[in-house]
């Protein structure tokens, strides 16, 4: 799946580099160097959760740029809807929300300000999120692996909002790369 990811994200880099700057020989080029430089490469051949989070950055821009162009409203719900998915694979999708708001905001205010709209975009963002009660019900299954044993409320919570592990975050180091005490 990692592959299959890696690869999308690197289609949908070819797609956004095109759009952008109507050049195939550009976009072939740009979209190239993403598929072979080594950091990007080492994920892509690895099971880990980061080409599934790039593809759903990517795709999440791509989709950004085709809400742009008509600025129909039912392609902010499609927005919605994968942005929910991917804060169900990556919490790291929260640092694309002050651009999204900016670009939206500045290209259709009422779309965020109309209420009824509002209330659309964020039902339609938080149902994927249900995706999470997956992660006790692996547990109590008895899975073989359900990391950090989200099977009571307060586990899930620091698993779900990345508190069981933000102590290898660099800023929650010193100089000396030592974790403060808790």
């Amino acid at each position: 799946m990692s592959c299959l990811f890696g690869a999308g994200t690197v289609c949908l880099a070819y797609s956004l580099i095109w759009r952008m700057t109507a050049s195939r020989v550009g976009a072939l080029a740009g979209s190239l160097v993403l598929a072979f430089t080594p950091i990007v490469w080492l994920q892509t051949v690895s099971a880990e959760v980061y080409t599934l989070h790039a593809f759903f950055v990517a795709l999440l821009l791509r989709l950004l740029w085709y809400w742009d162009e008509k600025r129909e409203f039912h392609r902010i719900l499609v927005l919605a809807v994968l942005a929910g998915l991917s804060f169900g694979n990556h919490m790291q999708t929260v640092m694309l929300a002050p651009g999204v708001f900016f670009i939206i905001l500045s290209g259709d205010k009422k779309c965020l300000l109309s209420p009824k709209q509002l209330g659309l975009i964020t039902l339609f963002f938080v149902l994927p999120l249900f995706i999470y009660l997956a992660l006790p019900m692996r547990t109590w299954a008895d899975a073989g692996i359900h990391w950090g044993d989200p099977d009571s409320l307060d586990r899930f919570f620091a698993h779900v909002t990345g508190r069981s592990h933000r102590s290898a975050y660099f800023f929650n180091k010193d100089s000396l790369g030592i974790s403060p005490p808790r």
